[in-house]
C-alpha cells in the first residue's frame, strides 16, 4: 500500500504546533512536514515531483506572500495534482472561499481552524483516505 505522507502549511508558528500535535495524537500522522509558507511549499513539492508519494496538504488560505489558492494553481501547473489531497484549514469565514473550494479537484475538505481530532477522525473515513488507513 502507497503510504500518505504529511503536509502542513501554515504562517503562524502556534497553529504549526497546534495542529502537529492533533494530528499526531489522532493517530492520522506520526511525522508532519511542517512548512511557514506557500513558496517553501512549491519547493518542498518541486523537488518531490517524480515520486509515487501520496500527499495530504492541510493549507491555510491566507499566508502571507504566495496564499495558498496561488500555491493550489502552481500545484496543478506541477501536474502532481492527482497525487496531493488538499483539506483547507482557515479562519476564513468567506463564502466566496468555500465557494472556490468546491472548484478544485485537489480539495476534499474545507474546515475551520483550529483542526480537531473529530475532523481528523473523519478524514481517515473518508472515500479518498480510508485506503490509507486501513
Amino acid at each position: 500500500m502507497d503510504k500518505l505522507k504529511t503536509v502542513l502549511v501554515d504562517d503562524d508558528p502556534g497553529i504549526r504546533f497546534l495542529h502537529e500535535i492533533i494530528l499526531e495524537e489522532s493517530g492520522f500522522s506520526n511525522q508532519v512536514i511542517k512548512l511557514k509558507n506557500a513558496e517553501e511549499a512549491l519547493e518542498f513539492f518541486s523537488g518531490n515531483k517524480e515520486k509515487s508519494n501520496f500527499y495530504i496538504l492541510f493549507l491555510d488560505i491566507n499566508l502571507k506572500g504566495m496564499n495558498g489558492w496561488d500555491l493550489l494553481n502552481e500545484l496543478e501547473n506541477l501536474k502532481i495534482h492527482e497525487h496531493v489531497y488538499v483539506v483547507m484549514v482557515t479562519s476564513s469565514l468567506d463564502d466566496a472561499d468555500y465557494e472556490k473550494a468546491k472548484t478544485k479537484s485537489m480539495i476534499i475538505d474545507f474546515v475551520e481552524k483550529p483542526l480537531s481530532t473529530e475532523i481528523c477522525e473523519q478524514l481517515k473515513e473518508s472515500e479518498k483516505l480510508k485506503c490509507f488507513f486501513n
